[in-house]
């Protein structure tokens, strides 16, 4: 396993709020939804690392977004069997992770804009690599401890419509 060293968040400038809601949707999904305990790292590694899972949701809405969280494939295993309970098929182990970016999506933008957050078009997660992030700098970003494997997030707010 390669070891992963994240920066200090104390050097990094996003707004508070931002980063709240993703350490607290992350800590709330991760614990009710597969039961697992997590912890905040810091700031994801320069780079991008090399995680090879990645799911990112375009948000529209009260506010353009987009969300991209990363890990590895070793996470979508234990997610799908803690949130199941049993052992889970190869196959059907990416879509745990799937569910899970979609489920923490959710939780965040109740987190960001509260019951306004429901007023967001459908979103889905899909499959990305680090060239389809937008080119400005994230809003929020923070990297996470689960189970050893390490988990990026990324967040990037465009504008607030009223």
């Amino acid at each position: 396993m390669q070891v992963y060293f994240p920066a200090p968040l104390e050097y990094q400038d996003f707004p508070k709020a931002e980063m709240n809601a993703v350490m607290e949707a992350m800590k709330n999904v991760l614990h009710s939804w597969a039961y697992l305990p997590s912890g905040s790292i810091g700031a994801p590694v320069e780079g991008p690392a090399p995680l090879q899972l990645e799911r990112s949701v375009r948000l529209s809405g009260r506010a353009l977004g987009y969300l991209n969280v990363r890990t590895n494939p070793e996470l979508s295993k234990i997610l799908a069997e803690y949130a199941q309970g049993e052992p889970v098929a190869v196959e059907n182990q990416e879509d745990a992770f799937h569910e899970f970016v979609n489920i923490f999506c959710g939780h965040l933008m109740t987190y960001l804009w509260g019951k306004e957050g429901k007023g967001f078009d459908s979103f889905l997660p899909i499959p990305t690599t680090p060239a389809d992030w937008p080119i400005t700098s994230p809003a929020a970003s923070c990297a996470f401890i689960v189970e050893d494997i390490p988990v990026e997030v990324r967040l990037w707010i465009k504008g607030d419509r009223h």
